[in-house]
């Protein structure tokens, strides 16, 4: 998996600074470019193995046991999953039809959003690659389609569009029951960031880390009354946690825009939406120092950091802007090639087997 996802990693990034090159630019060289980009990243996604990545042959296995008892899912809660894998059963048995849909929707949303908002547009489609967010959306497939249908919708967080955001927010909760967090957040992220409100969410968030182990008893019997009760049982007996070295990247975003922080807040006003965020993925990331299937969540907010790192980089001086952009280069490769060769998950495409 490694030199397929590192070789389309430069490739898409190439693509990208097409869209960005100011010489050759236009409406629709830019689209076109945008086009092609979210084509290969489709191919490599969608058409990969049933075998491989993640939680890839979990849902193929599932979508298997639908063709032989299509009753079988009745009882799921998270029935807008369900109704998509009935309908796209009724137009095909073989579980590829899956994965190259949640491929699609997936990469599709992602793209939309970081060519609105991402300024580079090429540095926020490498630092998909960078964040390894690509991989993860090969591995957490129906919450990462969730994450990135929210993801697109930020546009009516900013404008403040409200009933639209609920609206979605709900229907994406069909997909996956954890997107209803973003129903009270929506409130919170359009805070002004830095004052009180924020610092207090993150230090009160900081004493539940470390007190989650304590109260893990309460915790677990919580969980016991949810959908979520196998989560409760593994965190009685797995003491499993994020490495120290994805835990400190995870804060990069954050730091990057506290120096900035005046800038930022004069001449890019909805900035405090994707620095609420950030914080919440920092968050999220700390309670994986407990329990790593926290960092699930983080899948939600990670996205964000690719328009916020991406914008950050305007906000500094010339020459340190040089600096900033290439070691985000530099750093965020050397991340994801330890990253991707730590998982190293067997990869095979179906087009070209």
């Amino acid at each position: 998996m490694k030199y397929v996802y590192f070789t389309t990693m430069f490739i898409v990034f190439i693509l990208a600074l097409m869209v960005n090159n100011n010489k050759y630019r236009s409406l629709t060289l830019s689209r076109f470019s945008t086009f092609i980009i979210l084509t290969i990243i489709i191919l490599i996604s969608g058409f990969r193995s049933p075998n491989s990545i993640g939680d890839t042959g979990t849902y193929t296995y599932t979508y298997r046991l639908i063709n032989v008892n299509p009753h079988l899912l009745d009882n799921s809660k998270d029935y807008g999953f369900t109704l998509i894998m009935i309908l796209l059963n009724k137009i095909s048995r073989n579980p590829q039809i899956l994965i190259f849909f949640t491929a699609f929707i997936t990469n599709l949303f992602i793209i939309l959003a970081l060519y609105k908002y991402a300024k580079p547009f090429a540095l926020g489609i490498y630092l998909y690659f960078g964040t390894v967010l690509y991989y993860v959306t090969m591995n957490g497939i129906r919450q990462s389609m969730a994450a990135a249908i929210l993801f697109w919708a930020v546009r009516y967080v900013i404008n403040n569009q409200w009933k639209t955001y609920f609206i979605i927010v709900i229907l994406v909760s069909t997909l996956h029951g954890s997107a209803v967090i973003f129903l009270p957040l929506y409130f919170l992220v359009r805070k002004e960031v830095w004052n009180r409100t924020f610092w207090a969410v993150f230090f009160i968030s900081v004493m539940l880390v470390v007190a989650f182990r304590p109260m893990l008893g309460i915790i677990v019997k919580f969980l016991e009354t949810t959908q979520y009760s196998n989560y409760g049982r593994d965190m009685a007996n797995n003491s499993s946690s994020v490495n120290l070295i994805r835990l400190s990247v995870t804060f990069v975003p954050i730091v990057l825009a506290y120096l900035v922080k005046d800038k930022v807040r004069n001449q890019w006003p909805e900035s405090s939406v994707f620095i609420y965020m950030s914080l919440f993925n920092c968050i999220f990331m700390l309670f994986s120092t407990q329990y790593l299937y926290f960092y699930r969540l983080c899948i939600y907010f990670e996205l964000y950091n690719l328009i916020l790192i991406s914008r950050l980089v305007h906000f500094y001086d010339k020459k340190t802007k040089m600096l900033l952009y290439t070691g985000i280069i530099t750093f965020y490769f050397i991340f994801s090639w330890y990253q991707v060769s730590l998982w190293n998950d067997y990869y095979r495409n179906v087009l070209v087997s």
